[in-house]
């Protein structure tokens, strides 16, 4: 697994229409971008801006395949950015709408609720490319991702939609903090403290 520049930009972007556009039932996407208007147009435009927010506020990184991404939020880099500002706006504008916004504000204050560690990362995308479905392509990530941040003492913070990934996040030990259906869709919150002795 590598970390992403700017140059990688188009390839995330694709790999991340590729594994969600599909996708009807209720998951993250689906509720940002509410019916088929422009649909695939819109998810670019979302995508675009989560690159862009995770490479201020984050890394991201590509499997080694090159058809798997992770986006990554860190605590510490979670700063105002004017830049990061208008491009959230453009991304209202362009993909949410406004009328969507207290539903993502929503969203993000129930989020937000079960991140209760000062230090912490947040995967706040993860995807496979729909041609490696099924191939272990996130499984390796997520493996990859804790040696990463095995060195330091900090809790990982996720959320699934669906009881497969529930799974695999607890087989790599993910503890589930909560569960909410108030977004219209089942999710889990999960944690994991790494080196919680230091």
């Amino acid at each position: 697994m590598r970390r992403a520049t700017k140059i990688d930009k188009a390839l995330v972007v694709d790999i991340l229409m590729s594994a969600f556009i599909d996708i009807k039932e209720g998951n993250s996407l689906n509720y940002f971008i509410k019916g088929e208007h422009n649909r695939e147009k819109r998810a670019e435009h979302l995508f675009s801006y989560l690159f862009d927010k995770s490479l201020i506020t984050g890394e991201i990184y590509i499997a080694d395949n090159e058809k798997g991404c992770i986006l990554v939020d860190r605590s510490s880099k979670n700063k105002y950015s004017l830049g990061l500002f208008l491009k959230k706006l453009r991304t209202v504008y362009r993909s949410i709408g406004i009328k969507n916004v207290p539903r993502i504000l929503k969203r993000q204050k129930l989020i937000d609720s079960f991140h209760t560690d000062k230090k912490y990362v947040y995967p706040s995308a993860m995807a496979a490319h729909s041609s490696v479905n099924g191939r272990g392509t996130c499984v390796r990530m997520i493996m990859e991702l804790l040696k990463t941040y095995n060195d330091e003492p900090i809790t990982i913070y996720t959320e699934t939609a669906t009881q497969e990934n529930l799974n695999i996040y607890k087989r790599f030990g993910f503890e589930v903090k909560g569960e909410s259906d108030e977004l219209g869709f089942k999710i889990y919150f999960l944690a994991l403290r790494l080196n919680k002795n230091e």
